[in-house]
């Protein structure tokens, strides 16, 4: 009962603090419902795109959101009829819902991330005789391993490196002397995730000689056989924004239905079963700050009218994934949940359209794909130097190396605690496909094929500034048997 009425207080805060006050048939069915704060959380983003905010929120505003909290896990079924088309949900992390009303919560998940990675790292040979901190505290003078969460780093008067490890039931002091194979791999260290150290301890502290990351085993990848079919990803359309690419992106869809009066690119269309659409659909209202200046469509519902009346130009017969990205209709931390129905109706009324959260596994006609929007390259971009948007992939691959889409807590990326941490990669999947970056690049690491797509929206000032070109109107083609990539641009 405690936790319950915790969570009903805090979801009554955010109310307050926000600027709002609920009536008392609201707060009725609001202290009824599962998860009060998840549902606030939702109430309270759907507002944000009304144009006259209402000072109480009623039970009107609510019941949208009352039954959507944790959709039971359904089968899952073709999104069309023929079984060599069937797309199978693996996993959707936004499901598993969201905690964070206490430190005991964030306790529990930060406590449930390092077991997890632990047990992660248990399945690397070079691994085995890792000890708790507790453990290699009594091996002075001898070589340990360690498996540990990051809780601080910082540079010494010296300059070198100094870590604080944690794990479940003590922390140590890691120094990185200059000699050591760690001390370039130290530049990619970021807090709050896990490593394994290895080194020798020393008055109380651990002498660092190397630094191991959970990693990836190599993937062999077998050609299928059959017919060849495709997937095309694309992403940041931006609709709604003035600088929108509607011309590309409107080859792009003439493409799709074989007329773009190129006879071999058209026969390359018939052969496309997918769309996958990885977030930023449209541009969004509120955004960030002076966004409406840079508008041509104001209004958000009608920015996703207008991109549902494109995409009906899409074949019936090509099925369409979609996720959200930070400017889509959605709740700001991650995991994120589909794109709310109540702003997109259009979008779910297509018959080809299956709408899901960010980030998604899927199985494609066998092949594993981790659909995301990507801006958890963020982090990782500005925290690890040499990392830039115009190599986005890199920052993808330094994700994988990690094992976690967002290892680092409480920076740009927004990240919702939940009782166990739901952005950690368990499962390495055969292609990981972004945006957000508006730059097309893609690489293969180990095995896995790591893809970010390009957007469909003219530079900004600020990409200007940055000196970031965008690759506009340009989309990636998927062979889902070889996996081979093709760049396609519609301008």
């Amino acid at each position: 009962m405690e936790k319950s009425a915790n969570r009903v207080e805090k979801a009554l805060r955010t109310i307050i603090e926000e600027g709002f006050q609920l009536s008392p048939e609201a707060f009725d069915a609001l202290r009824k419902s599962r998860d009060p704060y998840e549902v606030v959380t939702k109430v309270l983003g759907r507002l944000k795109y009304e144009k006259k905010k209402p000072i109480v929120i009623g039970l009107e505003h609510l019941k949208p959101f009352l039954g959507l909290e944790a959709p039971p896990a359904k089968k899952v079924e073709a999104v069309t009829t023929p079984m060599e088309r069937a797309i199978e949900v693996l996993k959707e992390p936004w499901l598993r819902g969201i905690r964070g009303e206490t430190v005991e919560d964030y306790i529990n998940f930060f406590n449930s991330k390092f077991r997890r990675m632990r047990l992660l790292f248990r399945e690397r040979p070079d691994t085995i005789g890792s000890l708790t901190i507790k453990e290699a505290k009594r091996r002075e003078g001898e070589k340990v391993k360690v498996i540990a969460m990051v809780g601080g780093k910082r540079e010494a008067k010296t300059g070198l490196p100094i870590l604080l490890l944690e794990d479940l039931e003590d922390q140590i002091t890691a120094v990185i002397p200059k000699d050591s194979n760690a001390i370039t791999k130290s530049a990619k260290i970021l807090l709050d995730e896990v490593i394994c150290v290895e080194g020798m301890v020393r008055g109380g502290m651990l002498i660092v000689t190397d630094i191991v990351w959970v990693d990836v085993s190599p993937k062999a990848r077998k050609t299928k056989s059959g017919e060849i079919t495709y997937a095309v990803l694309v992403s940041d359309l931006h609709i709604g924004n003035a600088l929108f690419a509607q011309e590309a992106f409107e080859n792009f869809l003439a493409w799709m239905n074989g007329e773009s009066g190129d006879v071999n690119s058209d026969k390359l269309a018939e052969k496309v079963k997918y769309l996958l659409i990885a977030g930023d659909l449209v541009d969004g209202v509120g955004v960030y700050p002076g966004q409406e200046e840079e508008l041509a469509i104001k209004d958000v519902e009608e920015q996703y009218r207008l991109l549902a009346k494109m995409l009906q130009k899409v074949p019936s017969s090509v099925s369409i994934i979609i996720v959200p990205g930070d400017h889509d209709a959605s709740r700001s931390a991650l995991p994120r949940p589909p794109i709310y129905e109540e702003i997109a109706k259009p979008l779910y009324n297509l018959s080809n359209v299956r709408m899901l959260g960010d980030p998604v596994y899927l199985r494609i006609q066998g092949v594993e794909v981790l659909l995301t929007h990507g801006e958890t390259m963020d982090d990782i971009i500005a925290s690890i130097p040499g990392m830039s948007y115009s190599k986005p992939e890199e920052a993808l691959v330094e994700l994988l190396r990690k094992r976690h889409l967002a290892p680092t807590f409480g920076r740009k990326v927004l990240v919702a605690p939940s009782i166990s941490d739901p952005l950690i990669l368990e499962k390495v999947p055969d292609l990981i496909c972004a945006g957000h970056a508006h730059v097309a690049s893609y690489t293969e690491y180990k095995g896995v094929v790591v893809l970010v797509t390009g957007c469909w929206i003219h530079q900004t000032e600020l990409q200007k500034k940055q000196g970031i070109k965008p690759a506009v109107g340009v989309a990636l083609l998927i062979d889902l048997q070889s996996l081979k990539i093709t760049k396609l641009s519609f301008t």
